[in-house]
């Protein structure tokens, strides 16, 4: 079927946007925390998911009674950590038509700024500009987009709620899973490869990054065996794409983490002599305090998927996906839909090795898909 003009011109904005990030130089990410090759690495898997579906996006929104603005804007509030919230934000905005602000985080300010602007080039006359300290009183938005820690979140909640809708993405954490056939043979590496390379994804620092593996195994040898190839392939991804910058505090609270799994009598796999990487087979459950981040990766043993999502349940509101393998439209996951995910999102599911690959489309933390949203609104 032939795209309508308003899907034609939606369809228009997202490709041109997107093909000026594929294109972006090195010099972009001099400011940031990541290594340039990461960088590159962690933008192309995110531009992979952003690619998909964009026909449905823009029939969609297409057709859409759109509403007008009214000369208002969407204040955008973006964080310092994630390159894949600014441009999951700014690409929604164009899908959706908009005139955006744009409130950097202070931390990352001339880096989102020059990130930002680059952006737009690809849409030359496209209103947008950049805010220090927005407020209600201005009655200059007619909704705000905020990325960000839960302090963060609920600041903006709090100062905004009653004036206009906010969409919020706090804190959340991501889980992979393995089930026994899954780590036989050949199998195993191809696997794990695809969980690392979830993990190495702006270095762990995203939502969509695993923090935790479960394993269905009967024996804990072979967690060990399976551990043991982890290491070898988080050794070879940090010399191709090494781990960024990390301060001070998070080196401490890596080497914290790595005497408390060994001191639960749980076992640790660590990079020699720096914080590079870390594989810790736990001896007790993993907690959300756990995920520490920056390449830092717990393997717990359960009894199958449920058990895994059992385990998850109490956390559920911060559960953003879980990682499983095979084609989550085929039959082969007919017993995906047998597993509780009551009180989780409705996408909680992802394919192993495409976490940070996700359309645009997708319900992140749970809320209709952002470009939708703010088409509507």
């Amino acid at each position: 079927m032939t795209p309508t003009r308003a899907e034609q011109v939606c369809l228009d904005r997202i490709r041109r946007t997107i093909e000026q990030l594929h294109s972006i130089p090195e010099e972009m990410f001099a400011d940031g925390p990541w290594d340039t090759r990461t960088a590159r690495f962690s933008l192309e898997r995110n531009l992979l998911g952003w690619s998909r579906g964009t026909e449905k996006l823009a029939a969609r929104i297409g057709s859409l009674d759109l509403r007008s603005d009214g000369g208002k804007r969407v204040l955008l509030i973006l964080p310092a950590n994630s390159p894949a919230a600014w441009g999951h934000a700014l690409l929604s905005v164009v899908a959706a038509g908009r005139p955006v602000s744009i409130r950097a985080s202070r931390r990352r300010a001339a880096l989102i700024r020059r990130w930002t602007e680059y952006f737009f080039r690809a849409l030359p006359g496209w209103d947008f500009d950049f805010v220090r300290e927005p407020t209600p009183r201005e009655k200059r938005y007619f909704a705000v987009v905020v990325f960000g820690n839960d302090e963060t979140v609920e600041s903006v909640k709090a100062e905004w709620g009653g004036e206009v809708p906010v969409m919020a993405y706090g804190h959340r954490f991501s889980a992979a899973f393995l089930e026994e056939s899954e780590v036989e043979g050949d199998r195993l590496y191809e696997n794990l490869k695809k969980i690392v390379e979830d993990v190495i994804v702006w270095d762990q620092c995203g939502c969509l990054s695993p923090q935790v593996l479960y394993v269905a195994v009967s024996e804990r040898k072979v967690a060990e065996v399976l551990c043991e190839s982890l290491v070898e392939i988080f050794s070879a991804y940090e010399r191709e794409y090494p781990r960024g910058d990390v301060a001070p505090g998070e080196h401490l609270r890596i080497h914290t983490f790595r005497a408390a799994v060994g001191g639960e009598g749980g076992r640790v796999w660590a990079s020699p002599e720096s914080t590079a990487w870390t594989v810790a087979l736990r001896a007790e459950r993993w907690l959300p305090r756990d995920a520490v981040g920056h390449r830092t990766l717990s393997v717990e043993i359960v009894g199958s998927l449920e058990d895994a999502m059992k385990r998850l349940t109490p956390y559920r509101e911060w559960v953003e996906a879980v990682s499983i393998g095979g084609n989550l439209k085929s039959a082969d996951h007919e017993r995906t839909k047998s597993v509780s995910t009551a009180g989780f999102g409705p996408d909680v599911f992802v394919p192993r090795g495409g976490m940070q690959s996700v359309s645009l489309l997708r319900r992140h933390s749970g809320l209709r898909p952002l470009p939708l949203a703010l088409a509507e609104f």
